[in-house]
């Protein structure tokens, strides 16, 4: 959720292989051509799904479970995204968030409008909530604004 021009997509479509699938999401259409741009010239544009939209509402519509769920949507969603992807996400599988320790960094914090506003708390329920579901094993990385992982292990 929250692809952007699809730099994590590319390292995923690596991952899972001829077989695998990539399902991208982004509000902006013109990112959209920028993934369809990088990630062809890679080779792996055929193993990416992409649509253009909310991401919780196409995680929504989308059928079956998930290895991986990776979250880098407006930090606001993000108590809600895991509310929908907790459920997705197989056993075994990870749900990964970015920019869990400053919630996309001081842009929010420095915005003039109010774009961003409430992102730090919203950030620190979610974390909070994927932290107690005693379903996941959960573990926050401090890499740049910091990276939540998420073992499903029952």
């Amino acid at each position: 959720m929250g692809s952007g021009y699809g730099y994590s997509a590319y390292w995923f479509a690596r991952a899972v292989g001829e077989g695998g699938e990539v399902h991208l999401t982004d509000g902006d259409p013109e990112n959209e051509r920028k993934a369809r741009d990088y990630l062809g010239r890679a080779g792996l544009w055929e193993r990416v799904r992409h649509t253009v939209g909310d991401g919780i509402a196409t995680l929504q519509a989308t059928d079956g479970e998930f290895d991986v769920i990776f979250s880098d949507i407006d930090k606001g969603d993000y108590p809600r995204a895991w509310e929908v992807a907790r459920e997705r996400i197989r056993v075994g599988g990870l749900y990964i968030c970015d920019n869990a320790l400053r919630a996309g960094g001081m842009d929010a914090v420095t915005r003039s409008d109010d774009r961003g506003r409430g992102w730090g708390a919203a950030v620190d329920d979610h974390n909070r909530a994927v932290a107690s579901d005693q379903r996941y094993l959960t573990t926050l990385l401090p890499i740049r604004d910091g990276d939540l992982v998420a073992l499903r292990v029952r």
